[in-house]
């Protein structure tokens, strides 16, 4: 090989390995401050505090559910009411809603029927339309009376009259959601007023029972979390990118009347993503939170489910565009696999010398990449709530995160995915096999 040749490819690999992963662990330090600083030397709430009504969809979550509910029934916040979705749960889900009921003024569940069911909406979206349209617009009378569907005590829970000065909020949270401290909704209240946030998304830790969920879900997040740059969403000049969470995800009412709510957004995989897009365009203002210490979400139970929800989100959070999915590709391959590539090459130089220093400048490249990638990766995993030496077998974690980033490229392609048992296609926006 000539000499300009191995120092040029040589640079290449300083810059693709251990400098860009330098270059992350700096980049996350300042993102992880500047969101947790959202959160910070927040004001006191309002009195009366504006309303705040929780909307939790839940289909066969008799597993989940209880904890989440609770977790939301036990929080400080002083006007505050939860509204369950039951989307058609062939589980005890539904029996579990009703008991909780009966014990909660402020908790109300709405059955929904296949006859709720729209047209080319995505599940999600279609439980979050009908906890808003027959939990809160009937609860404050806006659509005639309760109707079927809907369980509760005779009369809608009574709220403190809010001031049209202060909002009502919203709150999307998924049923495998648990507030881990009790003054979480009051905190994301307070820092939404301060911040005067339309919609106001905290990230939460990362629960995990079982190996491949603690490895994996981790470093797929932190890859597609760098290269779709979900921090500068905090910045309103960047107008293009927008990010939100639907695991965790509050809007001011007025906003999501204004913006059409979830009918705009009905036929997205993703539909809190386009939430966000649609509120970033109109001028206002998005906030992404760190929130590992508020709550946490176990988001997937084994490596097949795993495997096929990251996918998805990966691949229709960014509508479809190929070009992150190549990004993710290419990152995994020439910033991490390259370490192992590099590696092998420096010990070849030894024994086959083109320079004097060529072998030893490739071994300590490597010694800086593997370092520079342990930590940032170290730092990942325990910011996440998981165990930090899961850096360790990146070589696992990373092969796994390619195979389900090219599974996320091929649904670009196609616009079809699969998600609890049943196929969708966007290209036809409806469900084509119900398996």
């Amino acid at each position: 090989m000539p000499i300009w040749l191995e120092i040029t490819l040589f640079t290449l690999y300083l810059l693709l390995g251990p400098l860009t992963w330098g270059f992350m662990i700096l980049a996350m330090f300042e993102g992880r401050r500047r969101m947790s600083k959202l959160l910070q030397k927040t004001p006191p709430l309002p009195d009366p505090a504006p309303r705040l009504t929780v909307m939790i969809p839940a289909r066969n979550e008799e597993s989940n559910i209880e904890k989440c509910v609770a977790s939301v029934l036990a929080q400080d916040y002083p006007n505050l009411d939860v509204v369950v979705a039951d989307d058609r749960s062939t589980d005890a889900t539904g029996a579990i809603l009703d008991r909780l009921a009966t014990s909660h003024p402020n908790l109300r569940i709405v059955h929904c029927t296949q006859a709720d069911v729209l047209p080319g909406w995505a599940g999600k979206s279609n439980a979050l339309h009908n906890a808003y349209e027959k939990g809160v617009k009937k609860a404050d009378g806006e659509v005639g009376r309760w109707g079927h569907g809907v369980k509760s005590s005779d009369s809608p829970p009574p709220h403190p009259p809010t001031p049209p000065s202060l909002p009502h909020f919203l709150l999307g949270l998924d049923s495998d959601m648990r507030l881990t401290q009790t003054t979480a909704l009051s905190l994301c209240v307070r820092a939404a007023i301060k911040h005067n946030a339309a919609i106001f998304t905290l990230l939460p830790a990362l629960e995990s029972h079982t190996f491949f969920e603690g490895l994996v879900i981790p470093l797929t997040g932190m890859i597609s979390s760098s290269i779709n740059a979900v921090a500068l969403t905090n910045v309103d000049s960047f107008r293009r990118v927008a990010y939100a969470n639907g695991q965790c995800l509050m809007i001011r009412r007025d906003v999501y009347d204004a913006i059409g709510g979830h009918t705009r957004v009905a036929a997205l995989p993703c539909e809190d993503v386009g939430l966000a897009h649609l509120v970033k365009d109109s001028g206002r203002r998005v906030r992404v939170a760190w929130g590992a210490d508020l709550c946490a979400v176990r988001m997937y139970d084994s490596l097949g489910t795993l495997y096929r929800g990251l996918a998805r989100i990966l691949s229709f959070s960014r509508d479809r565009r190929t070009w992150p999915m190549l990004a993710g590709i290419a990152f995994l391959l020439l910033s991490g696999f390259s370490l192992y590539v590099a590696a092998i090459y420096g010990i070849y130089r030894l024994r086959h010398p083109l320079t004097n220093l060529g072998a030893i400048g490739w071994l300590i490249a490597c010694g800086f990449h593997w370092l520079a990638m342990t930590v940032q990766l170290g730092l990942t995993y325990a910011w996440s709530k998981n165990r930090w030496w899961n850096a360790l077998l990146f070589p696992l974690g990373g092969a796994i995160s390619l195979g389900i980033y090219c599974r996320a490229l091929k649904q670009c392609i196609t616009g079809k995915f699969e998600w609890r048992g049943v196929t969708y296609s966007l290209n036809q926006t409806k469900t084509v096999e119900n398996v």
